[in-house]
């Protein structure tokens, strides 16, 4: 079982998120660096218009153009036309301002993705150990479970590995162990009944074969009829979900295909198949 898993190749949503993120910041700050070339370019028009027009008055001063006086001894001199820049240079500065203004809002909106990236980053760290906290809640019960299972075998072993062998009456120590054997399988069904939710079979012989709840590890010949198709052993149950009837894993035994008899050979058992796990 895979828990939040996804398949090779592909990307999660958050992933894609601090993508998208980084390609709108990256786009963010290349438009800031081309409005900067942009307010460059203007500054330096400015100082040229200003280099060509010696003094540029500003839109607030009146635009005179000075006369020469006259004397009536000496020739008139010709008229100096003072070029008026301010206009000009009064939409340049506009333009200036008006890319310092959108660069404040990018940078704005650079900082709200900046504050989006630290959230996202902060949700998938949450996202991260809710997972870790959800699958240590699901192993935890598997867990207790196979420690009791540990537990119960090494008290058996024990308590048999402390004995005298050679005093003890070895027909009564191996019935003994057999008991602690089968309270020990007893208490691992109840649990898994319990906690999972998991129920523990066996089929009885003599039982038609079903193929959804059986797996033939062994198919016997039999010259009775009647026997045919039916169990003959048990090798090991199986395990439904006691909500569904769901078969998890099937029981596995040996089951009987009837043959005709040939003469006095006996009918000897087929080759053993490999066992599937469900």
């Amino acid at each position: 079982m895979t828990f939040f898993g996804n398949k090779d190749g592909e990307k999660r949503p958050v992933e894609q998120a601090l993508e998208a993120i980084k390609s709108d910041y990256e786009a963010l700050q290349h438009e800031i660096d081309e409005r900067n070339k942009e307010i460059a370019s203007l500054k330096a028009q400015i100082e040229t218009l200003k280099a060509q027009g010696g003094h540029t008055p500003t839109s607030e001063e009146p635009v005179v153009t000075p006369v020469p006086e006259s004397k009536p001894t000496e020739e008139p001199k010709p008229q100096v036309t003072v070029v008026d820049y301010s206009a000009p240079i009064a939409e340049l500065t506009a333009a200036i301002n008006a890319l310092k203004a959108q660069n404040e809002e990018i940078k704005v909106l650079v900082g709200r993705r900046d504050t989006q990236d630290e959230n996202v980053r902060a949700m998938h760290k949450e996202l991260e150990r809710y997972k870790a906290d959800l699958f240590a809640k699901i192993t935890q019960p598997y867990l207790v479970a196979l420690m009791e299972l540990h537990r119960r075998f090494y008290e058996t072993y024990s308590h048999f590995d402390s004995l005298d062998n050679n005093n003890a009456d070895m027909g009564e120590l191996y019935t003994n162990l057999m008991h602690e054997f089968k309270s020990a399988i007893t208490a691992l069904s109840d649990r898994t009944y319990n906690d999972f939710g998991v129920e523990y079979f066996e089929p009885n012989v003599g039982d038609p074969f079903d193929a959804k709840t059986h797996q033939v590890m062994v198919v016997e010949p039999t010259a009775e009829p009647e026997k045919d198709r039916s169990v003959a052993k048990i090798f090991y149950g199986g395990f439904r979900n006691i909500d569904n009837g769901r078969i998890l894993r099937p029981a596995r035994i040996t089951c009987y295909k009837y043959a005709e008899p040939q003469g006095d050979t006996k009918p000897q058992p087929e080759s053993v198949t490999e066992p599937t796990e469900a």
